[in-house]
């Protein structure tokens, strides 16, 4: 090999270490599932209920607030460690401990990750450096409003 040709692939090679270091990170993502959640959960202001029937808003009296966390951890670009964040138990009890029927206004969030992780730039280009994601599930718990009573 060549002076001339052992410089370029040097050079080759340090700009593909330098494109990994910036375009990878260690990273995590998280999928939200609620399989057993027994109340339906709606991301907008209306729900169905177990008819089909769309109840707006008119129709609800909220009742309370849904609020979890969790936090999830990542290995290998996410890839090693399991990150789904089922909800269901959250959602059951919460409901159940305020009489509720049903989640709207369903939001999901995720943070912006684990801080002091980040704090080393190159080790996040490392499969095995971890990664982290919080998420934040909140919702309006409501029920069915009394109906309006009727004239005289």
């Amino acid at each position: 090999m060549t002076n001339r040709t052992a410089r370029q692939y040097l050079a080759l090679v340090t700009l593909g270490l330098l494109a990994v270091l910036c375009a990878s990170c260690a990273g995590a993502n998280a999928s939200v599932v609620a399989n057993e959640a027994r109340y339906p959960i709606s991301m907008s202001p209306v729900v169905r209920d177990k008819g089909g029937q769309l109840l707006e808003r008119a129709h609800l009296q909220r009742v309370g607030r849904l609020s979890a966390s969790s936090t999830k951890f990542a290995v290998g670009y996410s890839l090693v460690v399991p990150r789904t964040y089922d909800i269901s138990e959250e959602v059951n009890a919460q409901v159940a401990a305020v009489g509720g029927e049903a989640v709207v206004n369903f939001s999901v969030r995720a943070g912006d990750g684990c801080g002091i992780l980040n704090m080393f730039p190159f080790l996040n280009a490392l499969p095995i450096w971890p990664g982290c994601v919080p998420v934040t599930v909140e919702g309006d718990i409501v029920k069915r409003a009394a109906p309006a009573p009727s004239g005289p």
